[in-house]
């Protein structure tokens, strides 16, 4: 396959090799940092610093550095924006967003796929994180050590994505628009995953209770505790997103 050079184009100008599936005269991607103005909301956000992505899609090996701020991918049809963007949502979320055979995920003629970033605190402090999948499993590591479960990538590294398919969230019923709601919660609340995934547990079993017309309403005292929990964090979130939601429409 033809190789060809994915340009960071910064400040310092940085550069890192990507392998392309594409036709080679087709135009090469660009990274470029986009300047916003300043908001005056203060986000304390986890930043991604570097990224390396190995035989993930088309792409067999990719290197960044990321610098701060926003930062737009751009190139030709096929040349891997979107397998970048892949490897970057893999990393905080141990899944991807396009498919759930993660089988697909990996180069063709080869048996793993490998995703390693170099997250960054508020403080400046630095984390280094790392997802595998191959033909026995899926992996992950948190700053040296092996995870525990793929939830905790999302303790570590929270990310939300915006893709083609986010019509559904107003097209379809309300199960997605609490989903993506949900994500938003636990990047203000990081302790809201662990109540919703409690909630989420106690529902399975009370519908496998309904399920095999044994007792279920044992379950019902658990859910409406936990229920309230996430309804007051869901609540607390739009308070604190209304002024914010509502500036555009009031100019």
């Amino acid at each position: 396959m033809p190789r060809g050079v994915l340009r960071v184009a910064t400040g310092a100008r940085l550069r890192a090799q990507l392998q392309e599936c594409t036709d080679p005269r087709q135009t090469r991607p660009w990274l470029r940092r986009v300047r916003l103005p300043r908001s005056r909301i203060q986000w304390r956000l986890m930043t991604l610093a570097e990224l390396t992505v190995t035989h993930l899609r088309c792409i067999e090996h990719a290197q960044l550095e990321i610098p701060p701020g926003l930062a737009l991918i751009c190139g030709g049809n096929g040349s891997g924006k979107t397998s970048l963007l892949e490897g970057i949502f893999l990393l905080g979320r141990g899944r991807s967003f396009r498919t759930r055979n993660s089988e697909r995920l990996i180069q063709r003629g080869q048996d793993h796929l490998r995703v390693i970033g170099c997250i960054m605190s508020p403080s400046g402090q630095a984390q280094a994180l790392g997802f595998e999948f191959t033909q026995d499993g899926t992996s992950a590591r948190i700053g040296g050590r092996p995870a525990q479960s793929l939830a905790e990538l999302s303790h570590a590294f929270p990310v939300q994505v915006i893709e083609p398919g986010v019509h559904k969230l107003v097209e379809e019923g309300g199960y997605r628009r609490r989903r993506w709601m949900d994500w938003a919660v636990f990047h203000v609340e990081p302790h809201f995953v662990d109540t919703w995934v409690r909630y989420t547990r106690a529902l399975k079993q009370r519908n496998a209770a309904l399920r095999r017309r044994s007792e279920a309403t044992v379950w019902d005292p658990e859910l409406a505790r936990l229920g309230e929990v996430i309804a007051e964090s869901r609540g607390r979130f739009l308070t604190e997103l209304q002024p914010t939601g509502s500036r555009p429409w009031q100019r």
